[in-house]
């Protein structure tokens, strides 16, 4: 089983204490959802430990996002566009 969050990415955690394999597509501002400053900080260190999760493959539905996230993280997430 794998989940597939997308908008916002934080509600991945909503998933975490299921085990599950994770799809996490940032489709917007990866603070969305997370705008107090200790939950972006939580949140920025929850996307960091999940990318070195052998069953949790970051992605960005955009080349924006995509440098947003490695700006704040360092994770440079899987390139998946939208295509619909």
């Amino acid at each position: 089983d794998a989940v597939v969050c997308s908008h916002p990415a934080a509600l991945c955690e909503a998933w975490l204490p299921f085990n599950k394999s994770l799809l996490l597509i940032v489709t917007t501002n990866l603070e969305l959802a997370r705008e107090n400053p200790q939950r972006w900080r939580d949140w920025l260190k929850t996307i960091v430990a999940l990318s070195r999760a052998p069953r949790v493959v970051i992605a960005s539905n955009n080349m924006y996002d995509r440098a947003y996230v490695h700006y704040y993280t360092g994770i440079s997430p899987i390139y998946l566009p939208s295509l619909a």
